[in-house]
């Protein structure tokens, strides 16, 4: 699958300039993404190898989760400021406001349902 949005500066190789492969995962990071989540407790804290503890996995991915929504909710606030900055075409620019409004409405409920996963955890969880 290759990226739809993908400018041709995308696809310059650093070396040889072959057209690099823009797949799903190259595209989305996904190796940088998934690698972000890093668990730092241990089920026995005497030893570093010990697995993990089991929530501290499902807490942090909702509260990284949640840090992408916030992220994405500043990006349309700035689109929605820089519109109504051209003030020549606000106007013709509501539709796309409107839009970008409902955007946020709906990553807010997104948001809100996340906290419900975050209750499937028992407060002693939290320790």
């Amino acid at each position: 699958m290759t990226c739809p949005y993908a400018s041709s500066s995308l696809h310059d190789s650093k070396v040889n300039h072959q057209p690099e492969t823009l797949d799903y995962s190259t595209y989305l990071r996904t190796d940088l993404l998934l690698s972000a989540l890093k668990c730092h407790s241990h089920t026995d804290p005497s030893d570093n190898n010990s697995p993990p503890i089991h929530d501290e996995h499902f807490f942090i991915l909702v509260h990284q989760v949640f840090e992408l929504w916030f992220k994405q909710i500043l990006f349309e606030l700035d689109s929605i400021r820089d519109m109504f900055n051209e003030c020549d075409h606000v106007v013709s620019s509501m539709f796309n406001i409107n839009l970008r409004l409902k955007r946020i409405v709906n990553v807010f409920q997104v948001l809100n349902q996340q906290f419900q996963l975050l209750e499937t955890m028992t407060p002693i969880e939290f320790l």
